[in-house]
């Protein structure tokens, strides 16, 4: 019942809570659910513990852990952020292709702990932001095609037009 009177019923509902509880405890890195050990389980419970209330640790039926991500995997999200980023170019009609060191920067530049969420966050930094003031300035228009590579210190984007031959 909530605070209005109102009655909620959660009865076929299924609810479920994420949390980096714990994470810094993890030393796996793979990606997936792990093997449920008894003992994953217990660290998580007993670091759930120390946070969460015992009224809503009751409630809970059941705790799950997530292995943190590999290098590669990590990688791979870099690489789909950056296909993302040269899909959206495509729609306003500019040919961007992008060299493979710029996934591998990007994974550089984000902390270890930090796993995936800056990624994206990065990959606009380093490359759609840097595009976006090209096409601003018309030096990339529609019916261009770019190849984006690192530059030679690894501190910035170089955006190159190609002809296809």
């Amino acid at each position: 019942t909530s605070s209005d009177g109102r009655v909620c019923d959660f009865s076929n509902s299924v609810i479920i809570l994420t949390s980096n509880i714990g994470y810094d405890k993890l030393s796996s890195s793979t990606l997936g659910f792990a093997v449920k050990s008894a003992s994953a389980t217990a660290d998580g419970e007993k670091n759930l513990s120390k946070i969460l209330r015992p009224e809503l640790l009751g409630r809970i039926d059941d705790i799950i852990v997530f292995n943190g991500l590999s290098e590669s995997d990590l990688l791979e999200i870099a690489r789909n952020a950056i296909s993302e980023i040269e899909d959206r170019a495509s729609k306003i009609g500019i040919t961007l292709s992008c060299s493979p060191s710029l996934a591998e920067n990007i994974i550089k530049s984000c902390k270890k702990d930090m796993n995936a969420r800056p990624i994206k966050r990065y990959a606009r930094l380093f490359i759609e932001n840097p595009l976006s003031r090209k096409i601003l300035d018309k030096s990339i228009k529609r019916g261009d095609k770019v190849s984006a590579f690192l530059s030679d210190d690894a501190h910035s984007v170089v955006f190159e037009k190609y002809a296809e031959k």
